[in-house]
């Protein structure tokens, strides 16, 4: 199963498993929703396609998506390659395989204010939700969205 790891960002680390077709953008209906006010709605989108390969595509963002720091037309496919840099916005992901045996729930560690508390977060469902513990929203104050649940916070 092939992966996006947030390599810089609002949820840096954070790793997505993709889908048969993941549309990524700051709308709470993407697969993947990103925090980044760079990053469009409806920005991009990953698709599997038959022979097993990635395409990455724009979806006409304002900000444009690159891969590998090359600009990707709008709406053109381009083949992804493990260890490809995609960058959305602020937002920088690499394309990479899951590790072997990897469960579907995976605990990450979430830093606000100095303090580090275990969260664990279903990221094989479309949408990410929290599996064990309601969101605290703990927050940035200039964020619009919290990082943990995706709920408008202004």
């Amino acid at each position: 199963m092939k992966i996006l790891v947030e390599k810089k960002g609002f949820e840096e680390g954070m790793i997505y498993h993709l889908e048969r077709k993941t549309t990524i953008g700051r709308e709470s209906t993407n697969s993947v929703q990103i925090l980044d006010p760079k990053v469009s709605r409806n920005h991009a989108e990953i698709t599997l396609k038959e022979d097993g390969s990635y395409v990455i595509k724009d979806l006409e963002s304002a900000n444009g998506t690159y891969l590998n720091g090359s600009p990707v037309p709008p709406v053109t496919e381009k083949v992804l390659r493990l260890g490809d840099e995609i960058m959305l916005g602020s937002t920088v992901f690499r394309f990479e395989e899951s590790g072997q045996g990897e469960e579907e729930q995976m605990s990450i560690k979430i830093t606000s204010e100095g303090t580090e508390r275990p969260t664990t977060m279903d990221l094989s469902s479309e949408k990410r939700e929290l599996s064990q513990q309601e969101c605290s929203h703990i927050t940035n104050p200039s964020w619009n969205y919290c990082p943990l649940c995706g709920k408008r916070l202004k």
